[in-house]
């Protein structure tokens, strides 16, 4: 971190110094790069969308086993997604599935 421009990490410590939390602070040149989004690696709404896209009406489980995205970022993501127009979930919770909305 020394050698890279990083800020030092900070200490904190209890008074009894048992337990120690260590922060290391973000590089200034990273402060705006999106956060859980490899550099070079497709977005992970993009990787979602288009699985939605080729297999209309999957369910949750199914877009999670076939992209890895762990459940909670799945379900973040699907929110965001349908948030935003783009999808929508038709049917009940047992049947239903999602579908790309527009063309």
């Amino acid at each position: 971190m020394k050698y890279n421009g990083s800020p030092k990490p900070v200490f904190i410590t209890d008074e009894e110094r048992v337990q120690f939390i260590t922060r290391l602070l973000i590089h200034p040149d990273f402060e705006n790069e999106p956060l859980n989004e490899p550099l070079n690696e497709p977005l992970k709404s993009d990787l979602i969308f288009d699985f939605i896209k080729l297999n209309p009406n999957c369910k949750r489980k199914d877009i999670e086993k076939n992209t890895t995205i762990p459940l909670g970022t799945l379900k973040r993501y699907l929110q965001e997604l349908i948030g935003d127009g783009k999808i929508k979930k038709e049917g009940s919770d047992k049947t239903g599935g999602y579908v790309i909305l527009g063309k």
